[in-house]
């Protein structure tokens, strides 16, 4: 209990833990609702081998984004507690700055390097999967992996500071923009 309610060796208020609850059940179902408005009437504007891309193209994705996010926010958040209670004053804002920069320059790199790795190696992604005119549908959600990877270090640090509406808030802004472009260019 100690490593969970206590962070600076000050209680975290039970008002802030439920909170930050209330903001992250709520994003999970706007992001549930975004995703179904998404799904279904994708499969109607694309068809079966428009969803066929669709899903290629996502695996793909999918693959790169678990590589480049699962456990990096969460090692953010704990550097970004661990230094939070460690100091205080101008010299935490220092350290929290610095541990702020560092971990978005590596999320920035990651983001990079894999948009990079997955748009121009699109074409032997897609032949892997014995698709090979899939490769532009895994080329133009590329950039959308920068974009999460940038995400996930505020969200990482954030989570951190014990804040999570900003975590909630970038939940529903990605399910939001996944949905709105995705109708957008399954109608293109």
């Amino acid at each position: 209990r100690e490593g969970f309610f206590m962070r600076t060796g000050q209680p975290c208020g039970n008002r802030k833990l439920v909170l930050g609850v209330v903001f992250l059940t709520v994003s999970n179902l706007l992001t549930k609702v975004c995703g179904l408005f998404l799904k279904v009437p994708l499969t109607n504007a694309l068809g079966d081998t428009g969803m066929a891309y669709f899903n290629l193209a996502y695996a793909v994705y999918k693959w790169f984004y678990m590589i480049s996010t699962a456990g990096l926010p969460v090692a953010a958040a704990v550097l970004t507690a661990r230094y939070a209670a460690g100091t205080s004053g101008n010299e935490r804002a220092a350290v929290l700055r610095r541990v702020r920069n560092v971990t978005l320059g590596a999320f920035f790199m990651l983001g990079l390097g894999g948009g990079f790795c997955m748009y121009f190696g699109a074409p032997l992604f897609a032949a892997l999967q014995k698709v090979p005119d899939g490769a532009r549908s895994i080329a133009a959600i590329a950039p959308a992996l920068f974009c999460i990877c940038i995400a996930s270090a505020f969200r990482g640090w954030y989570q951190g500071l014990e804040c999570q509406l900003p975590t909630a808030i970038a939940q529903v802004a990605e399910a939001g923009g996944k949905m709105v472009c995705g109708l957008y260019f399954a109608a293109y």
